[in-house]
Order: C-alpha cells, then structure tokens, then sequence
C-alpha cells in the first residue's frame, strides 16, 4: 500500500490524493487450487433465528467463547441443515463480559421451529456454560 508517483495519478487521471496497493494472486490460486468445490444449493425453506447471549469473566477471550460455541452448535445440528454464527454484541463491565451472537438456521428439507433451535441453543450454550463458567442471559 502506498501513494502513487505523479506521472502515473496523471496518465491513470486520478485524483490527486490517490493510494494503491499491490495484491499476489499467485499464493491465492495456489490455495484455492488444492480445495475442491462444491456448490451447496440454499435451502427453498425460511431460516430461522434466535440471539444468544453468554456472560462470563472478564478476563475470557471472545475467541474462545466463540469457537467453543462455533463447535457446540455444530455438534447438534440437524441433518440437511445449514447455520451461520455472528458476534453482534459485546458489553463489558468490571467482573464480567456479556458476548451476544446470532445464530441464524434454515433446514433444506422442511421449515424448522422455534422449538427445534431453542433446544439446540440450549444444549450448545450447557457445554459451553459448562466448560467456561459462562452464563446464559
């Protein structure tokens, strides 16, 4: 990253406060080259979804918070099912941490209830309690 030379913001008529930046692709290709693709179709059903916060120490970190949720919630998910997990909270006080995600679910062979995603919520959010000493709010 840095500032282009004169003549050449000029020949590209570029702003005159311009930056670029200088990108190898090769590492990319060779990356993506050794991992097989596989479209996966979008479920035809709605997801659903549900926030869950957790609240611990204030001295746990958010990446292990998250990857022992991420794990968690893998472990119980239905079969055809697919899920995302993303941090959108976080609030911090003297003794604890409150860390909120979103946990969004949609199923390619049916509609999924709020009471499928509530017990897998809870089973997920029990090890992690468990294993942490974190709280669920």
């Amino acid at each position: 990253v840095g500032e282009l030379q004169a003549k050449t913001m000029k020949k590209l008529k570029l702003p005159s406060f311009c930056a670029g930046f200088e990108l190898s692709i090769v590492p990319l290709l060779q990356h993506s080259l050794g991992t097989p693709k596989r479209y996966v179709q979008l479920p035809k059903y709605p997801s659903i979804n549900q926030d869950i916060t957790l609240q611990v120490d204030s001295s746990m970190l958010f990446a292990t918070i998250s990857t022992s949720l991420q794990k968690a919630i893998a472990q119980h998910i239905p079969e055809k099912s697919i899920y995302s997990l993303i941090a959108i909270d976080s609030y911090k006080t003297d003794s604890h941490i409150n860390y909120t995600f979103r946990l969004s679910m949609s199923n390619h062979e049916r509609t999924m209830t709020t009471q499928e995603l509530t017990s897998l919520v809870e089973k997920a959010t029990s090890e992690v309690a468990k294993a942490y000493n974190a709280k669920r709010i």
